[in-house]
C-alpha cells in the first residue's frame, strides 16, 4: 500500500500514527520563554564585557600614589618604578590595533576567553615579584592580554547584539572603561593600605576570572570571513606604537637631564619615522589592518581616538594631582585620600552614564554636554584659588572636586559608533582597537607625567607640605585648562567635519547588516554621515 508518510509503497505498511505531523508553531509561553532566556544571556554577557573592560583600566590607575612604598619594598628609585608601571599602558597600545584585527579574523570570543585566562593567571603572580625586572615583565604581559581584552570585547558587542541591547552594551562598555579609570586611585589605595599593593594584581585576577565564566557562559563567537591574519600585520601596529613612545622617551630625558639635543633629536626623528612607518605600511601590506576607505577617509575615526585620548590623559592627571593635593596639603592618610576623591569620581561617573539619557529625554547634543562640561572645569579652577587661600581641606576642595568631575563627566564630543554606523561591522574589533589606543595614549601620557611631575608627592607622604600641595594643584589646574582648549578646538573641528551633531544610534540610522560573509565596497565606503542641524 501506498505510504502517506513517503508518498511510496512501504514494505511494511505505516499506520497512520507513526506519521510525522507538521512542525506547530510556537506557543505563546514558549516564545516569551525563549526572550527571556536571549534576555538573560545578553545581561551575562554585558556583565562579562563590563567586568572584563573595568578590570583592564583598572590596572592603568590602580597604581596611583603607590610608587613611594613600591620603590622603598623593591630597593629601586621612583623612576625604575614608574617606568616599571608604564610598561602595562604601553605593550598595551602596541598590541591593541593588531590584536583588534586578530579577534575579528580567529573569532572575537575566543580571543577574548584566551587573553582573560592569560590576564588572571599572570596577575596571580604578583605576590612573587621582587626586583624590578620581573614588575616591568608582569605589567607588560598584563598590558599585552588587556590590548587584546578591550577590542575583542568591543568587537562582541557590536557584532553579536542589536539594536537597543547592543547600544546598552556600548554605554556600559564605555562606563566601565570610565569607572575603571577614576576608581583605581580609590580602590588601589585601599588595597594597599589594607593589604600590600602586591595584592592588587590578584584581586584584579580573580574579576577577570569571573568575567571569563560569565562570557564563556553567554557569548556568541563571530569573526570576520573571508578575511585573514599576516604576521606582518603587527609591524605597523608596533611602528605605530613606537611613535608614541617617542614623547615618553623625551620626557624622561628632559626630567632627568640625561643626554643632549643630539638624543633627543634622534628618539624626535625615530618617533617620526615611525608614525611614517606605520602609514606606508599599512597601505603596503596584502592584508591591511584598516582598509583603506576606513583609514583615510573617515575623518570621525581620527577625531574621535584624538579627543578621547586628551581627555583620559586630562582626568588621569588631574585625579591623580587632586590626590596629591589631600594626601600632602591635608594631611590624609591614603585611604582616606581615596574616599575623599569620591567627591569627583561619583559625579565623573555618573554624568558619564547619564549623557545618552539627556540626549533624549532633554535634546541637550553632544556639543552643548561638552560646552558645559568646559564650563563646570573652569568654575572647578576659580573655585580652587577662591577658596584654598590658606590651610587646604576637603571642605575647601569639596567644590573643585565636584565641578571638576561633573565637568569630566559632561565630555561627550563624539561617540565612537558613529564610526561603525559608517563602516559596518566588519573591523568592529579593528575599530575598538583604535578606540583602546587613542584612550590609552592618554593614560599612558598621563601616567608618565604623574610619575615625573609629582614624583616626590603621593598620598603615602602623610606630612603636610604646602610648596608640594601648590605644585600639584597647579598642575591639575593646568591639565584642565588644557583639555578645556584643546576640547574648544574639537568643537570645531566636528563642526567642519560632521556638523553641529551628527544622528545618534536609534535615530534614523537603519541597523547594521553584518558584511563578514561577503566584503561589500558600498559596506565599506566611508561617504559622511547624515548632518542634523
Amino acid at each position: 500500500m501506498d505510504c502517506p508518510q513517503h508518498n511510496t509503497s512501504c514494505r511494511s505498511p505505516c499506520t497512520l500514527e507513526s506519521v510525522s505531523t507538521p512542525e506547530t508553531a510556537p506557543t505563546l509561553p514558549e516564545t516569551l520563554a525563549a526572550k527571556h532566556r536571549k534576555k538573560l544571556r545578553h545581561r551575562i554577557a554585558i556583565a562579562a564585557i563590563a567586568l572584563a573592560v573595568f578590570d583592564s583600566w583598572l590596572g592603568s590607575s590602580a597604581f596611583m600614589g603607590a610608587g613611594e612604598s613600591m620603590a622603598i619594598s623593591l630597593d629601586t628609585t621612583h623612576l625604575d618604578v614608574v617606568l616599571a608601571l608604564g610598561a602595562y599602558p604601553v605593550a598595551l597600545i602596541l598590541v591593541c590595533v593588531a590584536g583588534g584585527r586578530l579577534a575579528d579574523i580567529l573569532g572575537r570570543k575566543k580571543v577574548f576567553i584566551w587573553a582573560g585566562v592569560g590576564f588572571a593567571i599572570v596577575g596571580l603572580f604578583a605576590p612573587l615579584i621582587d626586583t624590578t625586572a620581573g614588575l616591568v615583565a608582569l605589567r607588560a604581559l598584563m598590558g599585552v592580554a588587556a590590548g587584546l581584552i578591550l577590542p575583542a570585547t568591543g568587537g562582541i558587542l557590536v557584532t553579536t547584539m542589536h539594536g537597543a541591547t547592543r547600544h546598552n552594551a556600548w554605554l556600559w562598555w564605555r562606563a566601565a572603561g570610565m569607572a575603571g579609570l577614576v576608581l583605581g586611585p580609590v580602590v588601589g589605595p585601599l588595597i594597599a593600605h589594607t593589604l600590600t599593593w602586591r595584592w592588587i594584581e590578584p584581586i584584579s585576577s580573580l574579576v577577570m576570572i569571573a568575567a571569563v565564566i560569565l562570557g564563556a557562559m553567554s557569548m556568541k563567537n563571530s569573526h570576520d570571513k573571508g578575511s585573514r591574519f599576516s604576521a606582518a600585520m603587527i609591524a605597523p601596529t608596533l611602528l605605530l606604537g613606537l611613535g608614541l613612545l617617542a614623547p615618553y622617551l623625551l620626557v624622561i630625558l628632559a626630567k632627568e637631564s640625561i643626554g643632549g639635543i643630539v638624543i633627543w633629536g634622534v628618539v624626535t626623528i625615530l618617533g617620526i619615522v615611525s608614525v611614517a612607518g606605520f602609514i606606508f605600511l599599512n597601505r603596503r601590506l596584502v592584508s591591511p589592518i584598516f582598509s583603506e576607505d576606513i583609514a583615510g577617509h573617515n575623518a570621525r575615526l581620527w577625531l574621535t581616538d584624538s579627543f578621547s585620548a586628551v581627555h583620559v590623559c586630562g582626568i588621569f592627571v588631574t585625579i591623580s594631582a587632586y590626590a596629591v593635593v589631600l594626601g600632602v596639603g591635608a594631611g590624609l592618610d591614603s585611604a582616606q585620600t581615596a574616599i575623599a576623591m569620591l567627591l569627583m569620581v561619583v559625579p565623573t561617573i555618573g554624568f558619564h552614564l547619564s549623557a545618552h539619557h539627556l540626549r533624549n529625554t532633554r535634546s541637550i547634543t553632544r556639543q552643548m554636554q561638552t560646552g558645559i562640561g568646559c564650563v563646570l572645569m573652569v568654575l572647578a579652577v576659580i573655585c580652587y584659588y577662591l577658596l584654598n587661600r590658606g590651610q587646604v581641606s576637603v571642605w575647601s576642595m569639596a567644590a573643585t572636586l565636584v565641578l571638576a568631575g561633573s565637568g569630566f563627566g559632561m565630555l561627550r564630543l563624539f561617540g565612537h559608533m558613529g564610526v561603525i554606523k559608517v563602516t559596518g561591522t566588519r573591523y568592529a574589533g579593528t575599530l575598538f582597537g583604535t578606540r583602546t589606543f587613542g584612550n590609552h595614549s592618554g593614560t599612558a601620557l598621563g601616567g608618565l607625567l604623574v610619575g615625573l611631575v609629582l614624583a616626590s608627592g603621593g598620598s603615602a607622604v602623610l606630612a603636610q607640605d604646602p610648596q608640594l600641595a601648590l605644585e600639584a594643584a597647579t598642575v591639575a589646574n593646568v591639565s584642565i585648562i588644557t583639555v578645556v582648549v584643546i576640547t574648544s578646538i574639537f568643537i570645531f573641528l566636528k563642526h567642519q567635519v560632521l556638523g553641529f551633531e551628527d544622528v545618534h544610534w536609534h535615530h534614523g540610522v537603519p541597523d547594521i547588516v553584518d558584511t563578514s560573509a561577503a566584503p561589500d565596497p558600498a559596506a565599506t565606503a566611508s561617504p559622511k554621515p547624515p548632518i542634523t542641524p
